[in-house]
């Protein structure tokens, strides 16, 4: 299962499905799946979400990238990327979300007012 992880890290930025990683342990998938959800403690979907959101927490610290560039950076689909920015439009204030100065909403993605919920 190490080399599992070590092919996530590295390959966390593109597209992995439940048979690579299988490939990757030379297992099959079903074998794969209940042998890492042990290992883990987690399902290898799961597993993965979680290191593309701890990545996504670092780049947010230390770069100045908006919310999409840095879901698209870290493998996340654009389906995803959308729903993370309806959640964050839909919010009923942008203090909630860092305060009004202009880095924040540029990061945010909000070009106007909150009110208005303009995208960049």
């Amino acid at each position: 299962m190490r080399r599992v992880r070590e092919y996530v890290e590295v390959h966390l930025d593109e597209s992995i499905d439940l048979s690579m990683l299988a490939g990757v342990a030379g297992l099959s998938m079903h074998h794969f799946a209940r042998q890492f959800k042990q290992s883990a403690g987690v399902t290898p979907h799961v597993y993965l979400t979680q290191k593309r959101v701890e990545r996504a927490q670092e780049m947010l610290v230390q770069t100045d990238l908006s919310l999409a560039e840095i879901a698209f950076a870290v493998g996340f689909s654009t389906k995803v990327i959308w729903r993370v920015i309806s959640v964050i439009c839909s919010a009923p204030r942008l203090e909630s979300f860092g305060g009004r100065n202009a880095r924040n909403k540029r990061r945010f993605g909000f070009t106007h007012s909150p009110k208005n919920h303009q995208i960049i």
